[in-house]
């Protein structure tokens, strides 16, 4: 019997901390209900580095357009999102009251679009217990709810924007802690960080440390660069580098002080 697939719908996410490819950020899996509901409309689906594709078979149609045909019938598939990766949280805006575990993020669709702003947020958390009550086993980071709709689009987005953060360089090292008037400069705009400022560690040691004056957003790949400099003179800008390309936040480290959320580098 010939067979004839094409795409009903994609799902398709993102996130702007990385600038290109992105590592493969959720495994998939449609419920149960999904499951026979594939099976019954001959339906199936195909998962991605960072995409789902749900496909029908058009051969079944007999109709100019099979697509918008299919889109006729009130159906609706359901599919797990479980993270791959455990830091995600740590780079990702506007999920700060997400409690991994006993909530999960609800997306569906009302347009292209599967939350509820233009990138996800705490607007889109639900409970774990409402959305999955006979769940068994580990609960999965969100629930993707798509109900056919005529002229709905072929592409529906999760769209997920990366954390801004104070960056801190801590410097803890003997002789840098001893320059003569350091400074953390951004390489290309010439700011100045704030600083330097006295620190007390947790082990009572002595360090020095400068502070962006704003929060710069966290990357993959920066788009900006900074250098540890000495003899910094304030009236002729003049100064000798002595780090010329300072490390980057890792994001599977983050503070919190005073309800501002900081990156801390130590150098």
């Amino acid at each position: 019997m010939r067979q004839d697939y094409t795409v009903l719908f994609n799902v398709l996410w993102q996130h702007d901390f990385y600038a290109g490819s992105m590592p493969s950020l959720f495994t998939v899996k449609p419920d149960e209900e999904t499951l026979h509901l594939m099976k019954r409309y001959q339906v199936v689906y195909k998962t991605y580095a960072n995409s789902l594709s749900v496909l029908f078979d058009q051969s079944l149609i007999q109709a100019d357009d099979a697509r918008e045909t299919f889109l006729q019938q009130p159906l609706l598939f359901t599919f797990f999102l479980y993270c791959n990766d455990p830091y995600l949280l740590n780079y990702t805006d506007g999920l700060q009251n997400f409690q991994v575990g006993r909530q999960v993020l609800h997306f569906y669709n009302n347009n292209d679009l599967l939350h509820k702003a233009t990138s996800v947020s705490d607007a889109d958390i639900a409970a774990a217990e409402l959305l999955l009550p006979d769940l068994f086993g580990a609960a999965p980071m969100a629930v993707v709810e798509i109900s056919l709709k005529p002229g709905m689009p072929l592409d529906l987005q999760i769209r997920f924007k990366s954390l801004a953060t104070i960056w801190r360089y801590v410097v803890v090292t003997t002789h840098l802690k001893q320059l003569n008037a350091p400074a953390v400069i951004n390489k290309e705009s010439k700011e100045l960080f704030i600083g330097p400022e006295p620190l007390v560690l947790p082990d009572n040691k002595q360090a020095l440390c400068f502070r962006s004056r704003a929060p710069i957003q966290l990357a993959y790949r920066c788009s900006q660069s900074f250098q540890l400099v000495d003899n910094y003179d304030e009236v002729t800008k003049k100064y000798k580098v002595v780090l010329q390309s300072l490390p980057v936040p890792d994001v599977t480290k983050l503070s919190v002080i005073s309800r501002e959320r900081y990156s801390e580098i130590i150098i």
